[in-house]
């Protein structure tokens, strides 16, 4: 088997960071490496996903240790070299240009008088990165209405 995070992918999407570093923690003798191996045998395991995915995923799926487990390994993935609190600002800006400077709950602008923010889809105080594809762009009302929620806390309305 190899190293490689290719050999999880098997619908040809692109996998996230947090899939990547999940990918390659298969061969440790933990719970995070049995989150790994068992992940890699689920076909339905999102591997192309990004964090807030992989949550609903076991949400969906497993035991309440497995999901304690995951949430060990998205604080582990966090580099330990930055704060782990920052968002740059030109981060900030990709993220926005990336969701076309539109508010990915509500649908709105700038030019409808909102204010966009860069939010944690996966909330930092549950453990979630400041990678990519943890970060959305929200109007401030949006992300008021959202708090510190994980996206599965509610009932589909993101």
């Amino acid at each position: 088997m190899s190293d490689s995070y290719s050999v999880f992918i098997m619908d040809g999407g692109k996998p996230s960071f947090f899939s990547k570093w999940l990918a390659k923690q298969y061969k440790r003798d933990d719970p995070i490496g049995d989150l790994a191996q068992d992940a890699k045998r689920d076909p339905i395991a999102p591997w192309a996903g990004d964090v807030s995915d992989w949550e609903s995923y076991l949400r969906r799926v497993a035991c309440k240790e497995a999901i304690e487990t995951f949430y060990e390994a998205v604080k582990e993935r966090q580099p330990k070299d930055k704060d782990p609190y920052l968002v740059t600002l030109s981060r900030r800006y990709d993220v926005m240009k990336r969701d076309k400077f539109r508010c990915c709950i509500c649908g709105r602008t700038v030019e409808d008088g909102v204010k966009l923010e860069v939010d944690h889809k996966f909330p930092k105080s549950k453990g979630g990165t400041n990678d990519p594809d943890n970060l959305w762009t929200l109007c401030f009302d949006c992300n008021r209405g959202k708090k510190a929620k994980l996206l599965s806390d509610d009932t589909g309305d993101f």
